[in-house]
């Protein structure tokens, strides 16, 4: 199963420059960032208040805590990312086109990134689900970007992960 990080580590090389597109600003409340990936290293959500479809593309926020700060899309380790996302629902594949990277609370990159499409399998699955096939996360979701963190740290830290992951 491919995750936030092993998808965006490709498109350091394919990020753009600040001066070509605008920053973006992150989702506002309300959100409903509802779980899509659990791991020992890493807990994303998609932002269901951020849906947009127009036809068989969805744009999206996903939201994403690392266990440890990496380098992915920003020039620097971070551990919290927002990312514009982009699913193609007809041909089942999903993309990173937007990185905000948070340190401390603090905005420290915010720019376009270019990442190949992937098929919507695995990392992806839960995420086409949603704004593809409207379909209805079983578990609970949360409503402010704290309280995700605190969980995220919570499940990565428990100690039911099994040695592989």
């Amino acid at each position: 199963m491919l995750s936030f990080a092993a998808l965006s580590v490709a498109a350091i090389l394919g990020t753009n420059s600040l001066s070509q597109v605008p920053e973006l600003a992150t989702p506002t409340a309300p959100l409903q960032l509802a779980y899509t990936h659990t791991a020992r290293t890493e807990v994303a959500f998609l932002d269901l208040n951020s849906l947009e479809r127009s036809g068989d593309l969805v744009q999206a926020w996903g939201f994403y805590v690392l266990a440890e700060p990496i380098q992915t899309f920003a020039p620097f380790p971070a551990d919290v990312y927002w990312a514009r996302i982009s699913l193609d629902c007809a041909a089942r594949t999903g993309r990173f086109t937007h990185a905000i990277a948070i340190v401390d609370g603090v905005i420290a990159f915010n720019a376009p990134v270019t990442s190949e499409p992937t098929p919507t399998q695995g990392a992806w699955a839960l995420d086409a689900a949603y704004a593809c096939d409207g379909e209805t996360p079983a578990r609970p979701v949360v409503a402010d970007t704290d309280a995700a963190i605190l969980a995220s740290r919570e499940i990565m830290a428990s100690d039911a992960w099994g040695a592989e992951d």
